[in-house]
C-alpha cells in the first residue's frame, strides 16, 4: 500500500510540474512554414561548401542563414553532406543546429533535400529544439572560377519549441 501511495504522490507531483513549468512538454512547438533563396557554393575538389539563405517564415519573420559543411558526389552524380547552419532573425535572434542534405536531379535542375536539427541558439531560441525540412530547386549549378555555385528558391517546413 505505502507503495502504490509513494507512486500516486509522484506521479501527481510530476503533473503539477508539467503543468506550471514554462518548458512543459505542453508548451508551445511552433509549426514553421515559409519560402526563400538560397545560394550555395561547393569546392568540387574539396566537397567543402558554404551558402547563404534568405527569406520570410511563420514564428520567425524575415531570416537569413548561413550553412557551412562538406559532401560528396554520389556514384549517380548527385549530391550529399552535412554541416552546420545559423539562422538569424530580423530582431538578430540566432536558431543553430545542424543538417544533412542530399539532392538529385530534378527536370533541367536540381532538387535538395536539406534536413536541420535545431539545437539551441540565441535570445529567445536560446534553448530551442526543432526539425526543419528544406526543400529547394535550383537549375545545375554553374562554375564559377574553381566553385559550383548553385541559385535557388526554396519551400521550409518543420517545427521550432519555443
Amino acid at each position: 500500500m505505502q507503495q502504490h501511495r509513494t507512486f500516486a504522490i509522484a506521479a501527481l507531483t510530476a503533473l503539477a510540474l508539467a503543468v506550471v513549468s514554462p518548458a512543459s512538454a505542453l508548451a508551445q512547438a511552433k509549426t514553421v512554414k515559409g519560402t526563400g533563396s538560397e545560394t550555395v557554393r561547393i569546392d568540387p575538389e574539396t566537397g567543402a561548401f558554404s551558402g547563404d539563405i534568405s527569406g520570410v517564415a511563420s514564428h520567425l519573420g524575415k531570416v537569413t542563414g548561413e550553412i557551412e559543411g562538406v559532401g560528396a558526389l554520389t556514384p549517380d552524380g548527385t549530391f550529399a553532406g552535412s554541416g552546420s547552419v545559423t539562422i538569424t532573425t530580423a530582431s538578430g535572434d540566432e536558431l543553430t543546429g545542424t543538417f544533412t542534405i542530399a539532392t538529385s536531379a530534378s527536370g533541367s535542375g536540381t532538387e535538395a533535400i536539406v534536413v536541420v536539427t535545431i539545437t539551441g541558439g540565441t535570445g529567445r531560441f536560446a534553448d530551442a529544439s526543432g526539425t526543419l525540412t528544406v526543400i529547394c530547386q535550383a537549375p545545375a549549378p554553374a562554375p564559377v572560377g574553381s566553385l559550383l555555385v548553385s541559385t535557388g528558391d526554396c519551400r521550409l517546413t518543420g517545427s521550432v519549441d519555443p
